[in-house]
């Protein structure tokens, strides 16, 4: 049986998660390095499900704009974030807002703040959007308050 010749590219990552798993490197480097790896590859389409998860407020800000960045290079980039900073939030291009697995929200992120407003939920001037779009979303908390009434 002929073994299967593998690429360059095989190898090279084979060997970064072999060295991710031996190294002491923590779960925000890890998850950088993993974004990172996948930048390599040059894709067209980015799925990242939530690339943040694990970093402070710096890094998911320089995560979230180079993600940015190769956006505005003309490649597709999707991501989940959950509750991200005001600055984070404001480098976003377009918005999904899901709440109970149905579609509240789509459309781009700078006009989900006026959304809101004409639907009767304006967000406070000093609050984080994205925590008030939550909080407006979210059922859970409706029902935990009744039930705790």
């Amino acid at each position: 049986m002929q073994e299967q010749r593998r690429s360059w590219k095989d190898l090279f990552f084979d060997e970064i998660r072999e060295e991710m798993k031996s190294m002491g490197i923590s779960t925000g480097e890890k998850k950088r390095l993993s974004i990172g790896v996948e930048i390599l590859t040059r894709p067209y389409i980015m799925l990242l499900d939530e690339p943040t998860t694990g970093l402070d407020s710096a890094s998911t800000f320089f995560v979230i704009r180079a993600l940015n960045s190769i956006a505005y290079d003309g490649k597709i980039v999707i991501c989940s974030l959950h509750q991200p900073s005001s600055n984070v939030f404001n480098l976003l291009d377009d918005m999904l807002l899901l709440s109970g697995g149905e579609t509240v929200y789509f459309g781009e992120a700078k006009m989900v703040v006026k959304f809101f407003e004409e639907a009767g939920f304006p967000c406070p001037t000093k609050r984080n959007p994205s925590d008030h779009f939550l909080r407006c979303i979210n059922l859970d908390f409706d029902i935990i308050a009744e039930a705790l009434l």
